[in-house]
């Protein structure tokens, strides 16, 4: 027990020194989560924290009145707090395990074209390309809409359909950000929430080290609504 004690005490220190040179600050463990509520790292972990801090003041405070111990933090509270330590210090990042590559169409390639790679590859998403560089993200969806828009007398004649053609209306578009590969993933899951919350459920993020993407190949990863499970599970601990 004691040894338990110990190293919930060392590595609440640790935790607390990592707050520190974080914020760049001396303050105390409290007033450092105060400080630090927009960071997405904190936000997500706060009241376990709150609740961890409450705890590690009994033991301490308490110990000095009470000749037995009165609660004993457990090996999960431990290695939640080693957990939280190590994503302030080298969060998990979007490139780590987003990064692949990603088909892409140029607004001038057939539609046939375009549903070739659809079928082969199982697409969902694909960024479109025009003179001007990317010009936005054509959803599945949006395909299927169309189709169903353009289905007459039992068939669809698609030898002249063009991309743009398709694209000609704005609602077969994703709604996407550009972010930088070392982005944390915890940032990542906070720009989701903030979509998802405003109805923009045709949300996704790209990779790329550019801010403005013009050409396909600065493109290095992407992520979807389906990926939203592989995030979550990195971000909280297990």
């Amino acid at each position: 027990m004691a040894d338990t004690m110990g190293r919930f005490i060392s590595e609440f220190n640790n935790l607390h020194d990592a707050l520190m040179e974080k914020a760049d600050s001396n303050d105390d463990f409290f007033s450092l989560l105060k400080e630090m509520e927009d960071d997405p790292i904190i936000s997500r972990f706060k009241d376990e924290l709150h609740i961890i801090r409450k705890l590690r003041n009994i033991l301490i405070h308490e110990k000095k009145t009470i000749e037995y111990d009165i609660a004993m933090p457990s090996e999960e509270v431990i290695e939640q707090l080693i957990f939280i330590r190590q994503q302030l210090i080298q969060p998990h990042k979007a490139g780590e395990y987003f990064s692949r590559k990603v088909f892409s169409f140029n607004i001038d390639d057939s539609f046939e074209r375009l549903l070739h790679f659809v079928n082969k590859n199982n697409l969902y998403q694909f960024p479109v390309f025009g003179e001007e560089g990317l010009a936005g993200i054509l959803s599945h969806n949006g395909i299927t809409n169309w189709l169903a828009h353009n289905y007459t007398n039992g068939n669809i004649d698609l030898s002249n359909v063009r991309i743009k053609d398709i694209v000609a209306d704005e609602t077969t578009y994703y709604q996407y950000e550009v972010i930088p590969l070392d982005m944390s993933l915890f940032k990542v899951e906070e720009m989701f929430a903030r979509n998802l919350a405003a109805g923009r459920n045709q949300y996704l993020i790209l990779l790329s080290n550019e801010k403005e993407i013009t050409e396909w190949r600065q493109i290095e990863g992407i992520i979807t609504p389906w990926d939203l499970p592989k995030v979550l599970n990195l971000i909280q601990y297990q």
